[in-house]
């Protein structure tokens, strides 16, 4: 028994991020319920172990996964390019090992960057010189804002998933209708929201906008007041101005009372050319 559905062959130097999304696109796919498959939930094996590629490390861990996949998903990228010495090529050690298993041939070719027509990972190009290579450039998560993008690479995705569950030429027309309905589906939301958030800013300024035409009235009247010199709240205030100023210039030219009697003052007097003696 197939422990996995798809083993993913990938080189980690410019491909990772292509990869990552391309399993993520198979192991969340789900046929339309028209469709019967009898796989269920893809089970995708990606290498993603950070370990020196050592000889114990691929018979300890990257054989067995790759003698238990039903499929190989080989992606080419600029840098999966067969390399000079074939013990360096990962990928091409990769893809041997799975030829020589139980599933040879069973082998999904997927373009993910560079070239159309680029140099093919391993013996790719001499073991099968007609393999069909899946376009999957420019897949990534704002793809579907391309129409013909979006439905480019929606009719690339069936190419990938139809062997993986099982799929047969019949079931085709029906997933590709469900990928298109999907693909409405994801820009209808996408610009609902967008409409959605313009009503919710025009609606707050409608209610906003009562509430700022009170404020600039009720500001207006305050400088009317100011400025009306026969307003009642004017002429109380020009009132209270002067009070005030009567008040201050007659508590300015009011003398004080002398502390000191004339008598009083007359006695303390010295005679002149008396030098202060009796």
């Amino acid at each position: 028994m197939n422990a996995f559905d798809a083993f993913v062959c990938y080189r980690r130097s410019d491909g990772a991020l292509a990869t990552r999304r391309t399993r993520r696109l198979l192991q969340d796919y789900r046929p339309p319920r028209e469709v019967e498959s009898p796989v269920g939930k893809l089970r995708v094996y990606l290498d993603t172990i950070y370990e020196r590629a050592t000889n114990d490390f691929f018979e300890r861990v990257t054989l067995p996964a790759l003698m238990s996949s039903r499929y190989l998903i080989v992606v080419a990228t600029p840098d999966a390019a067969p390399r000079e010495q074939a013990t360096n090529d990962w990928m091409r050690r990769e893809i041997e090992a799975f030829e020589a298993g139980p599933n040879r041939g069973n082998i999904i070719l997927v373009r993910a960057a560079g070239a159309f027509a680029g140099p093919l990972p391993g013996d790719l190009a001499v073991r099968y010189p007609n393999i069909e290579i899946i376009d999957m450039r420019g897949y990534g998560p704002f793809a579907f804002l391309n129409p013909a993008k979006a439905s480019r690479l929606a009719d690339e995705t069936v190419k990938i998933v139809a062997p993986l569950l099982g799929l047969t030429s019949e079931d085709m027309p029906a997933i590709r209708r469900e990928e298109e309905r999907r693909q409405q589906f994801r820009l209808g939301r996408r610009f609902g929201d967008r409409g959605d958030r313009r009503r919710d800013r025009s609606s707050r300024v409608r209610i906003l906008e009562p509430q700022q035409r009170a404020r600039c009235a009720f500001a207006q009247r305050v400088r009317d007041r100011k400025d009306d010199p026969n307003h009642p709240v004017a002429t109380a205030r020009r009132g209270a101005k002067q009070s005030l100023g009567q008040q201050l210039r007659s508590a300015r030219f009011t003398r004080r009372p002398s502390s000191f009697s004339a008598a009083g003052a007359g006695a303390g007097r010295v005679p002149r050319g008396t030098g202060g003696r009796a």
